[in-house]
């Protein structure tokens, strides 16, 4: 009901507008005697003269009050006492003014346009001098009015989005089910329109080509708001562009210099041996985290925060259909890695596919050559009180990079050689960074995040925990 009242106002507001532009007013014949003697007299006596001060009389005068001011002037411009072209034509105008303002209702005419204005005489007729707006003035009103209809066009689309989504739900129901719908509590796949859904008991699922299952819902429809108007995208745009040129984006590549404890740090404060002098471990600390931090990168900032909106929206969005609306997380991963966690993989995103891709491709996939192939984004979401275990990513599954996404909250991600103790470095990972793992820190080196958080720690001070969720992207293995 409300989108048939929706698109009602919106096309009875559009032909009001319509209507008005370009309506010019209908004087009738008094107007126009009135209008005639305003422009005369203005002619005669001046822009500010008024039927009221040229026969020296309030606004309030009566009648008498009139006549007898009308009388004093008339003798005084006749024309036998005064032959000269004024004095004839104001002593015209005198009897015509005291005319229409002996007359009440004249009289009331007159003081509305005295009140209102007078038009003036454009060649055709009588119009008023209307306000012209300037070049900003014209963009600012086909802004608001272009805004205004796509909010419109945006719950119109709501609405057909919601009855499509309906309308599968329905069909795939009664297709699994039968035309009485009787629930059931199998699962089972059912082709409609072409596309193919999974029924059980409680869901629609829809099934994608590569095997992925979308829960349906007419909840999931993303609400219009004025944040996804086209002028606040577009300020949002050029915020973000200023943002990106004020504060350029440093790439932190570790090579084997001494600054690695920044924004690095390591345990070569502690002689972990306990029979070797705290200088030798250090210096064999400091030669293993050199050759091994070339191999990892870290990029602070890399994402803006109109970026990690989005993608955080979508990331929500995705894990929302595979788990449904209440957020459980599991807590004994396939290997027993994870702890306090959900995590599902994305080869599509619920909306607004091409943003999703142009940012992957203009933050991530472009620091590497064009001939890796990637296997769909991971989605991990971390609770407050997860954690993951030391360990390496199955190298049997991908290739040689594992890059990441953070989002939400800051982390501490320690990584340790897997055959020496003693070489290990602490990252700190911030909300819009990436960081990339590849060659000797991805095949040789464990990484873990802490689920205690009183070794949440970094550079001596804990990092307080809090939920967080990373996008990864891994390569394809090769194959020989």
């Amino acid at each position: 009901m409300l989108k048939y009242r929706l698109v009602t106002f919106g096309a009875i507001f559009i032909l009001f507008i319509l209507t008005i532009l370009p309506i010019a007013q209908a004087w009738d014949s008094l107007d126009h005697e009135i209008f005639d003697l305003v422009d005369q007299l203005t002619g005669l006596e001046g822009e500010d003269t008024t039927f009221y001060s040229i026969l020296e009389v309030e606004p309030t005068a009566t009648e008498k009050e009139i006549s007898r001011a009308y009388r004093k002037l008339s003798l005084l411009h006749h024309p036998d006492k005064n032959p000269d072209e004024h004095s004839r034509q104001l002593f015209t105008l005198l009897g015509s003014i005291t005319t229409i303002l002996r007359n009440s209702e004249t009289r009331d005419r007159y003081n509305f346009f005295l009140r209102n204005g007078v038009p003036k005489w454009r060649g055709t007729g009588w119009y008023y001098n209307r306000y012209r707006p300037g070049l900003t003035g014209v963009i600012v009103g086909l802004l608001i009015l272009s805004s205004f209809l796509h909010y419109i066009v945006m719950w119109v689309n709501f609405y057909q989005e919601k009855k499509r989504v309906k309308y599968f739900i329905q069909e795939a129901r009664e297709i699994a089910w039968g035309k009485r719908m009787k629930k059931q509590d199998t699962r089972k796949k059912v082709r409609v329109n072409e596309k193919q859904f999974i029924v059980d008991s409680d869901n629609v699922m829809f099934l994608t080509d590569e095997g992925e299952e979308f829960v349906l819902s007419e909840d999931e429809v993303t609400k219009p708001s004025f944040g996804k108007l086209f002028p606040v995208l577009i300020y949002k745009c050029v915020l973000e562009k200023l943002v990106t040129t004020v504060s350029p984006k440093k790439e932190q590549v570790i090579e084997g210099s001494g600054d690695y404890q920044e924004p690095f740090s390591s345990d070569d404060e502690r002689s972990e041996t306990g029979d070797k002098p705290k200088s030798q471990t250090r210096k064999r600390k400091l030669e293993c985290t050199q050759f091994s931090l070339k191999d990892f990168i870290l990029l602070p900032n890399q994402f803006t925060p109109f970026e990690q909106e989005f993608l955080l929206d979508q990331s929500l969005k995705k894990l929302k259909r595979v788990f449904g609306k209440q957020i459980v997380y599991q807590d004994s991963h396939f290997d027993d890695v994870i702890q306090g966690y959900r995590e599902c993989q994305a080869s599509h995103w619920v909306d607004q596919n091409d943003k999703v891709i142009e940012i992957f491709n203009k933050k991530v996939y472009d620091f590497f050559p064009r001939t890796i192939e990637w296997l769909p984004v991971h989605i991990l979401d971390l609770s407050e009180t997860g954690g993951i275990k030391p360990h390496i990513d199955n190298v049997d599954y991908s290739g040689n990079i594992v890059a990441g996404i953070c989002l939400l909250s800051s982390t501490v991600m320690i990584f340790r050689h897997k055959d020496d103790k003693n070489c290990n470095f602490s990252v700190l990972l911030e909300p819009g960074c990436l960081y990339i793992q590849r060659d000797e820190v991805r095949f040789n080196f464990t990484h873990e995040i802490p689920q205690d958080p009183d070794q949440h720690v970094f550079k001596g001070q804990i990092i307080p925990k809090g939920r967080r969720i990373s996008l990864m992207f891994r390569d394809m293995k090769k194959t020989s």
